[in-house]
């Protein structure tokens, strides 16, 4: 793919004058690229396959030009990574660490990104987790810029609320690495939560 066809393709998903740049980190690799529909527990995904020529980075296409962003930066990380370490090092350790940061910092200026969403962000940068939800105040700022109005997610409530998820009552418990354990009422049944999962609140 060009460079012409590269953006073309891109340009709608991203923040105006980026496609440029990311097609220059991606110009020399072997990579599949898929926009995909939304996923619930994830924004994007780099699947790591050894044997194969070509490796597959995927983003969910309902994402805000921000978010896509960050994720497809994310994601071509890992591919960086892995060409150089195949799978030898940590999916989120300290190289993949260290390229993302390398990679988003052309990105982090108030031509790319508004302001409410570029301090979060450069905070999240200077030590960054395997997913941008982890850090609330990134993710709530993200979330922001959604068209329409924007769900509550178990990231913004408290430990030992209720809330309601698909029909069944669940509290919220501790957070476990990415996840929360959520407990089923009335049987106290844990369940593992993404911070991302939209739920309705029960008031006291």
């Amino acid at each position: 793919m060009t460079a012409p066809q590269f953006s073309q393709a891109l340009d709608p998903f991203l923040p105006k004058g980026t496609s440029s740049k990311i097609f220059e980190y991606l110009k020399d690799e072997k990579v599949r690229f898929k926009i995909t529909r939304e996923r619930k527990t994830k924004f994007g995904d780099f699947r790591a396959v050894p044997n194969q020529a070509f490796q597959t980075i995927t983003i969910n296409g309902n994402l805000n030009i921000y978010a896509f962003l960050i994720t497809f930066i994310h994601e071509i990380a890992h591919l960086k990574v892995f060409k150089s370490y195949k799978q030898r090092v940590a999916p989120h350790g300290k190289e993949w660490k260290v390229k993302f940061q390398e990679l988003m910092s052309p990105f982090l200026t108030e031509e790319v990104f508004p302001k409410e969403i570029l301090s979060p962000l450069k905070n999240y940068m200077l030590n960054p987790k395997a997913a941008s939800s982890s850090d609330h105040n990134l993710f709530k700022a993200l979330m922001s810029f959604n068209e329409g109005e924007n769900p509550i997610t178990v990231l913004d409530i408290k430990e030992g609320e209720r809330f309601n998820y698909r029909g069944k009552i669940f509290e919220k418990g501790k957070k476990r690495r990415t996840r929360y354990i959520c407990y089923l009422l009335p049987t106290k049944k844990p369940f593992l939560f993404s911070g991302l999962a939209p739920v309705e609140v029960i008031k006291s």
